[in-house]
């Protein structure tokens, strides 16, 4: 075999397993998460009700230190489960647009309409029947999950196949 055949097989070696290693992990993470949201799918629903709501800005370094701010909205809520009233806290990501300084009126504007589809969507909540104190909610559409799946097994066939060529040849 010649020293350039073997350079170009370690080359592809070197290149192929460390994408198979990262496909084969996200696949697992990816799986996982599937498996676990059906596991929440699973869980009783009930209906919330919201105690108070709020809005918190977050300012932090970003990449090249540039200053970002995000905003949550701290949400308060209480719900029935089995005859026993349970109150629970939870912060959810606010979609403001705008970057890092919106102008004050689009901010407000854009935080009360996050507010209100995200008060709508928070109508219902998932009860661990286990533990009625844990609640989910389930937020990535399934779709999103299962394309992120898809493209981690490709990954993984694709390096297999060519290190599968590299072992043959």
């Amino acid at each position: 075999m010649p020293i350039h055949e073997g350079l170009f097989r370690f080359s592809l070696l070197l290149l192929f397993v460390p994408v198979l290693l990262g496909a084969g992990f996200g696949f697992f993470l990816t799986w996982n998460g599937l498996r676990r949201r059906a596991e929440l799918r699973s869980w009783p629903s009930v209906e919330i009700r919201v105690l108070s709501s709020e809005v918190e800005s977050t300012e932090y370094r970003s990449w090249y230190f540039t200053r970002t701010r995000s905003w949550d909205f701290i949400i308060d809520f209480e719900y029935d489960y089995a005859g026993r009233d349970y109150r629970s806290r939870v912060r959810l990501e606010a979609d403001v647009p705008g970057g890092g300084e919106p102008d004050p009126q689009v901010l407000e504007n854009a935080i009360a309409q996050a507010r209100r589809r995200l008060l709508e969507k928070l109508v219902m909540v998932r009860v661990n029947p286990d533990n009625p104190s844990e609640t989910a909610w389930i937020s990535e559409p399934a779709g999103r999950a299962q394309l992120r799946l898809a493209v981690f097994a490709a990954a993984a066939l694709c390096s297999l196949a060519v290190l599968f060529s590299i072992f043959t040849s």
